[in-house]
């Protein structure tokens, strides 16, 4: 049977059974999302409206949990025209419409016309009397809206079903614009022999679509991606929170090389929202203060610690100060540790909590050295 004599299936996201993110620190992310949909058999037309609007067309899959290779994807067509005033007026060209508009004496007036030309060569409406406005002021009224645009990104796919009724579908797709960072703030004991570390993750969603309780795991480690080549003109142009003593929220697994962390429960990311939660929270770890003298540079590779002196006919060298912890269940933490930014925090002698520096941490194992 043909495809046009089939009815469209349209899937929203309301209806969605599921969704997980797995959610990389180099602002990309895996979504799996499950809907059910009522197929005929045979061949069917389905729009799955409200995929991420930065996925990755090339990376979607979508297969049958209900039954098992009884999908077979024909056609599959990414759409992300969106209805909104340029859209519109766009696919509106040649069309009739009315103008209404304000003379300068106050009165409105009502007048028909085509639009000829899109808004970004300049709104150009010749009016049915022949006259033509140039960049006319006033409210476009069009009899209809133009066909093929969108209220949110969508999939359109041709799908052949071998088996008739409800199914329950998965889609998974990578998108961009989806990433995370560690953060982590380390207040030191007034003796300097113990630090309390607060490890906290930050999420940020520019991705163009939400997810409602999501099933959400953060990958750390560096994930090879192959990058398509560029042409060579193009190369030139281009919170201290108080911590927490509860159950961290996350599960911590090895996985392949690199490290997965599983939260407990759900959560909603909301489109081009930040959301912070906690990673990790330990308290006494035991910490040694060192002062280091590094005259080659090979101690800490990534600064040189030589530093001018205050006299014209001198060259002072400065020590570096330095915060060694054992990353060990020993020493009360014990969990592999995404990279971030470490704050470091010290109370005077009225209390308060006083910033007296910060370094960045590569992903660092457990039972392996942290250095600040």
């Amino acid at each position: 049977m043909p495809a046009a004599a089939q009815p469209s299936v349209i899937s929203q996201p309301e209806s969605q059974d599921g969704v997980a993110l797995t959610v990389y620190n180099q602002n990309f992310a895996v979504v799996r999302e499950v809907r059910p949909i009522t197929l005929a058999n045979g061949i069917n037309r389905v729009r799955f409206e409200g995929v991420a609007a930065q996925s990755d067309p090339t990376s979607i899959s979508l297969k049958s949990l209900t039954a098992p290779n009884s999908l077979v994807v024909r056609e599959q067509n990414y759409q992300y025209d969106l209805i909104g005033t340029n859209s519109v007026l766009d696919a509106a060209v040649g069309q009739p419409l009315r103008l209404i508009r304000r003379l300068d004496d106050g009165q409105t007036v009502t007048e028909s016309g085509v639009l000829l030309s899109v808004p970004g060569q300049g709104r150009i409406v010749q009016l049915d009397d022949g006259r033509v406005l140039v960049n006319p002021e006033g409210t476009i009224e069009l009899a209809s809206l133009p066909t093929g645009l969108l209220s949110r990104p969508s999939l359109l796919w041709l799908l052949n079903a071998g088996r008739a009724g409800e199914h329950r579908a998965e889609v998974s797709y990578m998108t961009e614009g989806l990433g995370w960072k560690a953060d982590y703030v380390a207040v030191v004991s007034e003796d300097e022999t113990e630090v309390d570390v607060t490890g906290w993750v930050t999420l940020n969603n520019q991705s163009g679509a939400t997810y409602r309780d999501a099933r959400l795991q953060l990958m750390a480690g560096d994930v090879r991606r192959v990058q398509e080549p560029m042409r060579r003109e193009m190369m030139f142009d281009m919170m201290e929170v108080q911590a927490a003593r509860a159950a961290p929220a996350f599960e911590e697994e090895a996985f392949f090389e690199y490290h997965l962390y599983t939260l407990d429960g759900t959560t909603t990311l909301a489109e081009r929202e930040t959301k912070q939660m906690n990673l990790l929270s330990a308290s006494e770890v035991g910490v040694r203060r060192r002062l280091i003298f590094d005259g080659s540079g090979t101690y800490f590779p990534s600064y040189s610690t030589r530093r001018p002196g205050a006299g014209g006919a001198t060259n002072e060298m400065s020590a570096a100060i330095v915060l060694e912890m054992e990353n060990s269940e020993e020493n009360r933490m014990g969990m592999p540790l995404p990279k971030g930014k470490v704050r470091v925090y010290k109370a005077d002698r009225t209390g308060a909590r006083q910033f007296v520096g910060e370094d960045l941490i590569d992903h660092t194992p457990r039972n392996e050295l942290v250095r600040l």
